[in-house]
């Protein structure tokens, strides 16, 4: 009887360690994933960026640094930052702010610019990407309904598109990522 518990001890470890191996792996390759997306999107903002190396007419963006509003209301679930997993000590990248949005809430440029993207993007569904005056881009993603194009000149406060449940904001500074709090005025 003894041998039989020791054996059925054995086998739970056994099936112990092969699950928690699996699910090592399984989250080595989320983050993998989630690396390359962020990879993606940095070699986007760098063909955009190396396209449009002029300067916008314009009062620059920096002077306006800690005062702008916010691109949508809601409440900040991950900021800025490279992720750690808590259970894997896994680092992904995090370049912008996840923002828990109302389905269908209004997603606004948060200073005046020239949209220089907006279609859909792999891994963000459909993005917008502001160019503006003081080479500043700021990146609006996972919007469900654009409601600009490319080309298009944007106000502050225009209608960019429409959230889904969660909004991706980046911004950046010379195409370098930047921590948006600094630049947004109090909560959403």
């Amino acid at each position: 009887a003894r041998r039989r518990e020791l054996f059925a001890v054995r086998q739970r470890k056994a099936a112990l360690l092969a699950r928690m191996e699996k699910e090592g792996l399984a989250l080595e390759a989320q983050a993998s994933a989630l690396e390359e997306r962020a990879k993606k999107l940095s070699e986007l903002l760098d063909v955009l960026y190396g396209r449009n190396p002029g300067a916008l007419e314009g009062t620059p963006i920096q002077r306006f640094r800690g005062i702008l509003d916010w691109p949508a209301e809601g409440k900040v679930t991950a900021g800025f930052g490279p992720r750690l997993d808590p259970r894997y000590h896994t680092r992904v990248p995090h370049n912008g702010l996840d923002i828990a949005t109302a389905p269908q809430a209004d997603v606004r440029a948060v200073f005046p610019g020239k949209i220089v993207y907006a279609a859909p993007f792999q891994g963000y569904g459909n993005t917008v990407v502001v160019h503006h005056p003081g080479r500043v881009f700021t990146l609006y993603a996972g919007l469900t309904d654009l409601k600009k194009g490319t080309g298009d000149m944007v106000s502050l406060g225009d209608v960019v598109g429409l959230a889904s449940s969660s909004l991706y904001f980046e911004i950046r500074v010379e195409n370098r990522p930047d921590d948006p709090l600094s630049w947004l005025r109090g909560s959403p």
